[in-house]
């Protein structure tokens, strides 16, 4: 690990910890909200939001059992009640939830106790003259394509949680917040150094 590296894109390695996935096709889309924004809604989500787990497959070796407390449904990431208790139990609240029902077409059991989340905290922080990257409409927000990415402390308003508004899509966290997130026995979330992910 690179030790002076200070933030961290928070992701899932299925093969390192298979687990149930999330069906895609369930994905409510709901007109007007955008979860990648950073922003909060200013249209009600109907709750509870319903989704699926995919069938689970024995053989493939990205499935197994278990249900993470950190999930991906492509347009929002799904936390658990754990989760989000340690997060503002260490202070990170920038954020919304909403209330959740996830079906196993497996076992027929609904899960309750996780949370759709909107991130609250777009922040244009990428240190742009120490970063390596591509931008392919001339404008450095959205979608810079980055080889080595550079956080600026300096622009990240000193929150923990954030998306970054030069792209799009990843979560950042503090290193102190993954330090923490360890302790409390998240081994599910995988953690890569900004400067080392091309994204």
């Amino acid at each position: 690990m690179n030790k002076s590296a200070e933030y961290f894109i928070i992701d899932i390695n299925y093969y390192k910890t298979p687990c149930r996935h999330i069906e895609m096709e369930s994905v409510p889309r709901i007109k007007g909200i955008r979860w990648l924004r950073g922003q909060p809604f200013t249209i009600p989500v109907p709750e509870p939001l319903k989704l699926n787990f995919s069938r689970l497959n024995r053989n493939h070796p990205e499935m197994s059992d278990r249900v993470l407390n950190f999930m991906d449904a492509a347009k929002f990431p799904i936390f658990s009640d754990k989760l989000i208790s340690s997060l503002r139990s260490f202070g990170v609240d920038n954020f919304e939830t909403y209330n959740l029902e996830i079906y196993d077409p497996d076992s027929n059991k609904v899960y309750s106790n996780y949370k759709a989340v909107n991130i609250l905290g777009l922040l244009k922080a990428a240190d742009m003259d120490k970063s390596t990257y591509t931008i392919s409409d001339g404008i450095p927000l959205v979608n810079v394509e980055f080889e080595e990415l550079h956080i600026d402390p300096n622009k990240t308003h000193d929150f923990k949680l954030f998306r970054l508004a030069e792209k799009l899509g990843p979560i950042f966290i503090h290193e102190k917040l993954k330090r923490y997130l360890e302790s409390c026995g998240f081994d599910e979330i995988v953690y890569y150094v900004t400067s080392e992910a091309a994204i």
